[in-house]
């Protein structure tokens, strides 16, 4: 899947992170996993103030991304 994301971003296609976590596994999943480097943005729960599957958690996303909701995948 890494190698799928590089390609994707190599094309110039915005890839982010969109995962409901708690402060303390955001940190590592950022840090010493390397997420922060694999990915363009991320967005965790812990820091958007809303969770997944709340309708304000991807619209948060999508104003953070300057993009209207026909322009962005969710997978």
């Amino acid at each position: 899947m890494l190698g799928r994301i590089d390609a994707l971003r190599r094309a110039g296609v915005t890839c982010c992170l969109a995962s409901n976590q708690q402060a303390h596994r955001a940190h590592y999943m950022s840090g010493r996993l390397g997420y922060r480097s694999v990915f363009d943005r991320e967005f965790y729960s812990c820091r958007v103030g809303h969770a997944k599957p709340d309708a304000a958690y991807f619209e948060h996303v999508l104003v953070a991304l300057r993009l209207p909701p026909e322009q962005a995948l969710f997978i």
